[in-house]
């Protein structure tokens, strides 16, 4: 007789992901997110259910935010409501274009390691938000847009300019230049 009992996890009384923030770090929120739904879903064994139940389920923890963005899908041919990989394509699709390149570096640039947070945690802070900056593509201009960004006095002017999408290096000179 084996000394190791076998795992039985309480399926049914594990609690549903909680609700999926619908704010400016969407993409990132969002990746995390989907792998807590998948782990879900195998530990409840709702995977195993059709795709109606499961697309249903989904919809029914994921959060009011995220349903709203569900409504206005637009379905093209071959793709259903009622699948789930339709589904959580579609959401793949509506969250990954708001990741702010620059916003994910600014982020990344002033992330300190919070008191009592230990390296290995600061570290995994750093490599999720490391995720989204494309570092691996950056050009030279985009390096001198993100140090006038991180450098500029004028907190509000950050501010601003964090917050337009598709910001180019002349685009953030004649912003600070008009202010």
């Amino acid at each position: 007789m084996s000394a190791i009992a076998p795992l039985i996890l309480p399926a049914m009384n594990l609690p549903p992901p909680k609700p999926l923030v619908v704010d400016d770090n969407l993409a990132s929120n969002w990746k995390q997110w989907k792998k807590v739904w998948q782990r879900y879903e195998i530990v409840t064994g709702i995977y195993k259910q059709e795709n109606l139940v499961r697309m249903s389920t989904l919809l029914l923890v994921i959060s009011e935010e995220a349903v709203k963005a569900f409504d206005t899908f637009a379905w093209g041919e071959g793709q259903s409501e009622n699948s789930i990989s339709d589904v959580l394509a579609k959401f793949d699709e509506y969250c990954k274009p708001r990741t702010q390149v620059i916003y994910e570096r600014y982020r990344f640039s002033n992330c300190k390691q919070e008191p009592g947070e230990s390296i290995s945690a600061y570290v995994t802070e750093l490599r999720v938000i490391a995720e989204n900056c494309a570092h691996d593509e950056i050009t030279p201009d985009e390096i001198l847009r993100d140090r006038l960004v991180l450098g500029v006095r004028d907190e509000k002017e950050r501010e601003r300019l964090l917050r337009v999408n598709n910001l180019t290096l002349s685009k953030a000179i004649d912003i600070c230049k008009h202010l």
